[in-house]
């Protein structure tokens, strides 16, 4: 019997199957973070590790987006607001401040905790076999944590 497979390789997917929506959402983050930051490096608009935080936002919210189109899911969709308004200080300096970081928060927050809580489920109905419970609420609090700590230092905050 081979051994169950755990859930991170479950978001992520194997050779063997078709990737899930959140490999696509992930890819589409790392994808648009190592192409954007030398990019708006290069513009000029990447003003250290300010500005690094703000395309971090920006990449994350564009990933869950993906994945809300991948799994025709409307609650991440809600995701190409939080990058217009996370990458909307780097292209336009005038609209910084504290509403397009609260924006952008205000969407990534519920939309990572439903990405998790939906993933799980499908997770437990498809590999382990069983309908699920609640879903964990540490990974959420870890993605919450994290979202929070790029978004303090976005705003100064750190």
């Amino acid at each position: 019997m081979a051994p169950p497979t755990p859930f991170a390789r479950f978001l992520i997917g194997s050779g063997h199957r078709a990737r899930p929506p959140a490999f696509h959402g992930y890819v589409g983050m790392w994808l648009h973070l190592l192409v954007g930051a030398p990019l708006l490096a290069v513009a000029g608009r990447l003003d250290g590790l300010q500005g690094l935080a703000w395309l971090v936002l920006a990449s994350y919210c564009l990933g869950l987006a993906i994945y809300g189109l991948r799994s025709r899911a409307w609650g991440p969709l809600a995701g190409v607001l939080g990058y217009a308004a996370g990458l909307g200080p780097l292209v336009l300096p005038q609209v910084s401040g504290p509403v397009p970081l609260l924006v952008a928060l205000l969407i990534a927050v519920p939309a990572t905790y439903q990405t998790l809580a939906d993933e799980h489920h499908r997770f437990c109905r498809e590999v382990v076999g069983d309908p699920a419970g609640p879903a964990p609420r540490w990974p959420a609090f870890v993605a919450v944590v994290v979202i929070l700590a790029v978004a303090g230092i976005g705003y100064r905050l750190v």
